[in-house]
């Protein structure tokens, strides 16, 4: 069960369209502001002034710009990332654009920021504009309003999401996910980030953006020299140990709380630090299956490169080599997760049908989702498969492309259309009779009906001439869907049928229509 609200999942309705970016575009965003970031971690009080690195063209001609100083505090850094990543220039001013053509607009950034005023009169006419309330007022919920990405629990984190953190103090951080741990059920129980680090004493003080952990001193990659900060690692968002090692892990989990990590290539100095509670999203076009997890042992740093052969001398993660018998159940388990990460394109190669039968299509999507987890490929489903399998499955899940296959009242949860759907589905009426101007239910039902919207035609039983105009939407999620349809006017007596559109699935007896005096 989703610890968020479905209000918080869903976008405005003002923007349906997804407007997707890339981790690349997140990374290098970074890499922009790091770079300006000479001040480290400084606010609008420090002395000169502080909080924009760089200027910004929002909608309807408004703007940000530079501020004096070279520093800022980590809600204006995570709003300029994201600005650049979604920016269609390359250069100053920054022009956030989504996938429509719109540009972002300036309350995107107020939201981010925290700082709308429902009193204030310009903020007021901005919120009533846009239909946004202040539940909408703290990062990333305006990621999800502005449908630039959607949420995720804590449990499947990865680079690149947008998390706000609420410290046990009663503080708040708005950052991005940089690295993550592992439990042995493959879930994300700890977590690094990425933001502008620092405290708020006279004006703001530190390093600025960076891992967290990291921003003064740790592991040599930032110093203070003389009134600015220096970087000593280009480019300085790439996988280092030394994040691994130095960096502030952080977690919600009262297991790893004040614990060592061990299980990791390095281990960390600091002890994992407890938060109240978090809240993240994922941007539209990052594909968390190509994430790497440095810290829970990919075969290299940097970016994600599939397992080359043993013969190269290449290391890859093994399987824990226990006898493990997998039940037709279990194989058609894996099936179904990876039939969803086929269908969702977080994987290229398709296991067919889900029959529970380990057959060669089956192999080679394991194998896929091997190398692109960094696990051995050799196409056997051992217990670290299934458990990346099911944190990256759950992940998917979260997808809004996942939505039409999914079907929690069904075994395994999923729906999957067959090319044969129609020989087990059934379209009825409710009921055999109805008076003149009366409405009827009118039911479609099946194993496996595609997940999608169909149109449906009222004909007269006997001449199969359309009656009552326009064809009826019907929209299909799970194994049984159904729509009230008031009758036209037109239709005083006889029988008509329904059908759907460009199939042969017709009302299996037709519906008698009594004169409305009877």
């Amino acid at each position: 069960m989703s610890r968020y609200t479905d209000r918080y999942r869903t976008p405005s309705p003002l923007f349906p369209n997804a407007s997707p970016t890339s981790l690349a575009r997140v990374l290098a965003a970074w890499e922009t502001l790091r770079n300006l970031n000479l001040h480290g971690y400084r606010t609008s009080a420090a002395q000169p002034p502080s909080t924009w690195l760089t200027k910004i063209r929002w909608a309807d001609g408004r703007s940000s710009g530079r501020s004096v100083g070279r520093g800022t505090t980590c809600s204006p850094f995570v709003t300029q990332a994201t600005a650049l990543a979604y920016s269609s220039s390359t250069e100053e001013p920054y022009a956030p654009v989504l996938s429509d053509g719109r540009a972002l607009p300036l309350i995107f950034s107020h939201a981010a920021n925290g700082v709308l005023k429902p009193d204030n009169r310009v903020h007021k006419k901005m919120m009533d504009q846009y239909g946004m309330t202040m539940a909408d007022n703290e990062w990333p919920r305006p990621i999800i309003f502005f449908n630039m990405g959607y949420a995720v629990e804590p449990e499947q984190l990865r680079r690149g999401d947008a998390v706000h953190i609420d410290w046990m103090n009663g503080g708040g951080h708005a950052v991005f996910c940089w690295d993550v741990h592992l439990n042995d059920r493959g879930e994300v129980d700890a977590f690094l980030y990425v933001s502008s680090n620092g405290s708020m004493t006279n004006g703001g003080f530190g390093g600025g953006i960076s891992v967290g952990g990291t921003s003064r001193g740790a592991g040599n990659l930032i110093s203070l020299e003389g009134e600015e900060y220096r970087v000593h690692k280009t480019p300085l968002f790439v996988d280092d140990e030394r994040y691994v090692v130095e960096g502030a892990w952080v977690t919600w989990d009262d297991a790893v709380a004040g614990k060592l990590l061990t299980d990791m290539r390095g281990r960390p100095k600091t002890r994992v630090k407890k938060v109240r509670k978090l809240a993240a999203a994922r941007f539209h076009g990052v594909d968390p299956s190509q994430v790497p997890l440095y810290a829970m042992g990919q075969d290299q740093p940097g970016p994600f490169v599939a397992a080359k052969p043993a013969s190269t001398g290449a290391v890859s993660v093994p399987e824990v080599q226990t006898k493990q018998v997998l039940t037709a159940e279990d194989v058609a388990t894996v099936q179904r997760r990876l039939k969803l990460l086929f269908l969702v394109g977080w994987l290229k190669t398709d296991v067919g049908k889900v029959d529970g039968k380990a057959g060669r299509m089956t192999t080679s999507a394991v194998i896929e989702f091997q190398r692109a987890q960094g696990l051995r490929p050799d196409g056997k489903p051992g217990r670290l498969t299934m458990a990346r399998l099911e944190s990256v499955f759950r992940s998917a899940c979260d997808a809004p492309q996942a939505k039409k296959y999914l079907n929690p009242g069904r075994p395994g949860g999923l729906v999957f259309a067959s090319e044969n759907w129609q020989e087990s589905a059934r379209l009825y009426f409710r009921h055999g009779v109805v008076k003149h101007g009366g409405s009827i239910e009118l039911i479609l039902s099946g194993e496996d009906l595609p997940q999608r919207s169909f149109g449906v035609s009222l004909l007269d039983a006997k001449s199969l001439r359309p009656v009552g105009g326009k064809d009826i939407p019907l929209s299909c999620q799970g194994a049984r869907t159904s729509i009230q349809i008031s009758l036209p006017e037109s239709v005083s007596d006889g029988e008509i049928i329904a059908k759907l559109v460009g199939f042969d699935l017709e009302t299996e007896a037709p519906l008698r229509v009594l004169p409305g005096g009877l």
